[in-house]
């Protein structure tokens, strides 16, 4: 089994890893600038991580905005995809959340109709427990008709 690490100061060694683990993805589920932005944003947030002997296997970079944890980028290593790690780390991600009193997390993400290969990223939001809240056209590109979705979880 995977142990599962919170590091609220990240390290520049951890940084480095996710920010690999995501460039990975470039063009297909995040934009190809995302790893760069995730590059610049890390310092400044939390990231939790599942580490298989000495390789982190599976990420999430979250913060709280206006009281609610709220995921910025999860990402499993390519080579480790379909292997369910990513929900073992929503599972122990959700219990750390609990233990320090929250009760809801959220997150936004391309929807399935601007990106058809986050069908599966939203099947695995659903699975999980969450729901979408909300479409934002033009969000994350406001000169497009892009749309990403808010969803939440609460228990």
């Amino acid at each position: 089994m995977a142990e599962f690490i919170v590091e609220k100061d990240p390290t520049p060694a951890t940084i480095e890893r996710f920010v690999a683990m995501i460039r990975a993805y470039a063009g297909e589920y995040f934009t190809e600038n995302f790893a760069d932005d995730v590059a610049i944003d890390a310092p400044f947030q939390r990231l939790c991580y599942l580490k298989s002997g000495d390789e982190i296997v599976s990420g999430i970079m979250f913060t709280c905005l206006d009281g609610c944890p709220n995921i910025t980028a999860m990402v499993t290593a390519r080579e480790h995809k379909n292997k369910g790690y990513g929900k073992q780390l929503m599972e122990h991600f959700v219990l750390h959340i609990t233990q320090l009193g929250f009760h809801e997390i959220e997150l936004y993400a391309w929807s399935e109709k601007t990106k058809p290969v986050c069908v599966s990223t939203q099947a695995f939001y659903r699975s999980v427990g969450f729901v979408v809240t909300r479409e934002y056209v033009g969000l994350w590109r406001p000169d497009s008709d892009w749309i990403t979705v808010k969803m939440r979880k609460t228990w």
